[in-house]
C-alpha cells in the first residue's frame, strides 16, 4: 500500500515466536489476545505506566499506540500447524513522523523521557505470555483469562464504531467472551459477537 517501515536502531523491540498449540484452527486468533494481555501486563508491572488494550491487537497508553501484534497460522488440511506471533513495541522511540505522529507513543515518552530497558521489557512479556499461554492450553479458550483481560480493555462500556463489510454500526462494547469475540450491543439493542479479522473496531470519534 505504499507505506514506509521506519525502524530507528536501538529504539523499539520487534520479535516473533513460533507456537504449535494443540487447538482447533479457529482458536488460533485467540493467541493475539493472549499476547496482548501479556504485553499489557508486562508494561504495567515493569514501568508502572497505565497501559490498556485496544481489541484485538494494540496496546495503548494515554490514547496512543505503543504496540501492535500480528498472528499468522498454518491451517492447511483443516488442521492447525504452526502459529507465528509477531510483536512490535515502541520502547525508546523519541519521535514519530507522518500520519502516525498523533496516534503513536513510546514507553520512553510516557515515562518522562527516561529510557526503558528493551531486554527487560521483552523478558517480562515472554514471562507473562508463558503463564497466560499455559492457561489457554489448559482450557482451549479465553474463559479463565477474560476476567483479567476485560478490565484492561480501553473500550469497555464505551461507544465504538464497528466497520463491518456488511454495514458499519455503532454500539456499546462490553468486553470479550471465552472465544475472544468482542461483545457489542448495537444501537438496535441486538447483542453482537465481533470476531477479529472480519471487522475493525474504533472509538466513535477516532482511534480509541
Amino acid at each position: 500500500l505504499g507505506r514506509r517501515w521506519v525502524n530507528p536502531a536501538g529504539e523499539a523491540v520487534y520479535f516473533s515466536f513460533l507456537l504449535r498449540p494443540s487447538c482447533a484452527p479457529q482458536q488460533a486468533y485467540a493467541l493475539t489476545l493472549v499476547t496482548g494481555l501479556a504485553v499489557c501486563t508486562a508494561v504495567r508491572e515493569f514501568t508502572g505506566l497505565d497501559a490498556g488494550i485496544k481489541w484485538p491487537n494494540d496496546i495503548v497508553i494515554s490514547g496512543k499506540k505503543i504496540c501492535g501484534i500480528l498472528t499468522e497460522a498454518d491451517a492447511s488440511g483443516g488442521r492447525l500447524g504452526n502459529v507465528v506471533v509477531g510483536t512490535g513495541i515502541n520502547v525508546n522511540n523519541r519521535s514519530f513522523s507522518g500520519d502516525i505522529a498523533d496516534r503513536a507513543t513510546s514507553l520512553l515518552l510516557e515515562n518522562g523521557g527516561i529510557p526503558v530497558s528493551r531486554g527487560g521489557i521483552t523478558a517480562e512479556v515472554l514471562r507473562h505470555f508463558r503463564r497466560y499461554y499455559m492457561v489457554f492450553l489448559e482450557t482451549g479458550d479465553l474463559g479463565k483469562l477474560a476476567e483479567i483481560y476485560n478490565p484492561l480493555l480501553v473500550s469497555r462500556e464505551k461507544i465504538v464504531r464497528v466497520e463491518d463489510p456488511l454495514g458499519a454500526y455503532c454500539g456499546t462494547s462490553h468486553g470479550i467472551d471465552r472465544t475472544g469475540s468482542l461483545l457489542v450491543t448495537a444501537e438496535s439493542g441486538e447483542l453482537k459477537k465481533v470476531t477479529a479479522g472480519e471487522v475493525s473496531v474504533r472509538g466513535l470519534y477516532g482511534y480509541i
